[in-house]
């Protein structure tokens, strides 16, 4: 029992490890908050904290066999995230611009669509399982007990880091006036788009 309460601690602080550095995924998750409140931004959350947890569990199944073949890839995965990123944050200024025809009541039509998209943008950065398979070598070998528990406490680390992201840009949201709130939802995309160029010249640059 000890052995399964440890597996999952240490998914707990694998988890929050890899949430709580503020890239990205986390100002737009923080953005979700602002424009569209908690309800329509949760399933932004869950589906960051789904890849997460299903990363954790492939690094515990197969992290020693496959780590070595995501590396293999190069800086590939890092350019294309930033590319990725910066059409994100283009459309989404686009979108929230004076003029642009899109309005709020689009929200339950997108909402459906949250989960799929940040489940993509997070799927993308396999860094994020390379750092898993590191710690589920770490740990060593687990019975399958263990296993599911330290999948399930990064899912749990993960999803609450990220529930919280969005749930400040709600109380942000919800404190200012439209004008304000279009503008600090504009300025967070310009924020993503440096970001995504950032990431990706980095990836480029690297041999």
């Amino acid at each position: 029992m000890s052995e399964v309460a440890s597996a999952m601690g240490m998914g707990l602080l694998a988890g929050l490890g890899v949430a709580m550095p503020l890239g990205a995924i986390g100002i737009l998750l923080i953005h979700e908050g602002v424009s569209a409140g908690i309800r329509h931004g949760l399933p932004a959350a869950v589906g960051v904290a789904s890849v997460d947890g299903l990363y954790a569990l492939a690094s515990v199944v197969v992290g020693n066999i496959v780590a070595p073949e995501v590396r293999r890839l190069g800086a590939l995965p890092e350019v294309l995230g930033g590319v990725v990123l910066i059409v994100i944050a283009v459309v989404g200024i686009r979108r929230r611009s004076p003029t642009a025809t899109t309005a709020l009541p689009n929200r339950r039509i997108r909402t459906g669509r949250r989960f799929l998209v940040f489940f993509g943008l997070t799927a993308i950065n396999p860094a994020t399982f390379v750092y898993f398979s590191a710690v589920a070598v770490s740990i060593g070998p687990l019975p399958h007990v263990a296993r599911i528990a330290f999948v399930v406490g990064v899912i749990a680390a993960s999803l609450s880091w990220q529930s919280g992201l969005v749930t400040v840009g709600a109380l942000l949201g919800s404190r200012v006036g439209s004008r304000l709130r279009r503008g600090l939802t504009i300025m967070g995309y310009v924020v993503v788009g440096v970001l995504g160029a950032v990431l990706a010249v980095a990836g480029m640059a690297h041999p």
